[in-house]
């Protein structure tokens, strides 16, 4: 069979034109009139892939992940790539990868892990491809209210049949899980609280940084270094030491005023920041808010709108588009209008004059998103006096 023929057949399924600009589905190597008799199909094109293909004698690899995603300069054996390009070439095996039209694609990889799950609920097509309404780029499932994140665990596991992968469960309201957090209280802008680990408590632990979404994220670390037998006053000690990642309620300033950066951009993250905000912060909390892409502000609306509203003040600034083209006709004036209240639109200037000329002694502005929100903030902050 000619590669040709390979490819002529995968295109019929997973169109190339439904992939991601930024994707590089297709032939990547190889010659379209060359002959195949062996093929090796892999999730990446890793250095046991390609050992595996020139020991089967495949003259080619289709790979789910391209080897390539951007252009190259060179190929020598200096670098990991260059060295699996020069490798392939050498043995004349082929690289054909279908990433994103194979995810977006009618009865493509999202559909079929939604058919493997069996989960039920009304499916519907996330990002419509405008040539093939039944494409794109991911599919939404409404879930039935017994569902949780434990039970989708277990039919991906069961379903999916990934073998020796255990599923442990956390929370902190749920007391029939694996490990639980009890007794929570906030002292002194630090979180306080008791870890009970199959029924035997663990003892009392702290954080730093706030927000129950911290509490629960500690959760898992904390099983994960008991069951490994590690110092758990040190794991206490380095908890409580822990003041968070990058752009994850990262205090700017805090003098007359706080400025707190954080990358929160959807609706759920934006909720969970601003009640963390609400727990420790004892000014008025204004949030500077910087949609990201307008598909995601289209499809998302309403949830950001009501979780906007538990801020005290929100400014938004435009949506940032991240190079997406707006065919939703959507703006952040229509967020303003459902989130009510003084809400508005502002310009970069027009927030950096608001926070700069407050007088106040205990506002807190709250900047989050994910586009160019960090920089602007970063830049508010380099103006205020040290």
């Amino acid at each position: 069979m000619k590669l040709e023929d390979i490819m002529n057949f995968l295109e019929k399924k997973y169109n190339p034109e439904l992939a991601e600009k930024w994707d590089n589905s297709g032939l990547i190597i190889g010659r379209k009139g060359s002959n195949v008799s062996a093929v090796i199909i892999c999730l990446d094109i890793t250095d046991d892939v390609i050992e595996q293909a020139i020991a089967a004698r495949a003259e080619l690899i289709i790979s789910h992940h391209p080897l390539i995603f951007s252009e190259i300069k060179r190929i020598t054996n200096d670098t990991v790539l260059g060295e699996k390009v020069l490798k392939l070439a050498e043995n004349k095996i082929a690289v054909y990868s279908i990433h994103t039209n194979a995810d977006s694609a009618a009865h493509g990889l999202s559909d079929y892990i939604l058919e493997k799950l069996s989960l039920g609920g009304k499916k519907s097509v996330w990002l419509k491809n405008e040539s093939d309404p039944e494409s794109g780029l991911g599919r939404i499932l409404e879930l039935k209210k017994e569902d949780n994140v434990y039970n989708i665990s277990k039919a991906v596991k069961e379903k999916l049949n990934l073998k020796n992968k255990n599923i442990i469960w956390y929370s902190i309201n749920d007391e029939s899980a694996d490990i639980y957090a009890a007794n929570i209280e906030y002292k002194n802008r630090e979180s306080h609280y008791e870890v009970v680990k199959n029924g035997e408590s663990l003892g009392k632990f702290r954080l730093s940084i706030p927000g129950e979404h911290n509490i629960s994220n500690s959760l898992g670390v904390i099983y994960l270094a008991h069951e490994f037998l590690c110092d758990m006053d040190k794991v206490k000690e380095y908890l409580y030491n822990f003041r968070g990642a990058n752009r994850r309620y990262q205090i700017l300033y805090d003098k007359s005023i706080k400025i707190i950066d954080d990358y929160a951009h959807h609706p759920t993250e934006i909720t969970a920041t601003i009640n963390a905000a609400k727990k420790i912060e004892t000014g008025k909390i204004t949030v500077v808010f910087q949609p990201h892409r307008y598909s995601r502000t289209n499809f998302f609306l309403n949830e950001f709108a009501e979780s906007l509203k538990l801020a005290d003040e929100v400014y938004l600034l435009p949506i940032y588009s991240a190079e997406e083209e707006n065919i939703y006709n959507i703006s952040s004036e229509k967020l303003a209008e459902l989130i009510g209240g003084n809400t508005r639109v502002y310009s970069e200037e027009e927030i950096s004059d608001r926070v700069l000329n407050d007088n106040s002694n205990e506002n807190v502005y709250l900047f989050m998103g994910a586009g160019s929100i960090s920089r602007i903030a970063n830049t508010i902050k380099n103006k205020l006096p040290l």
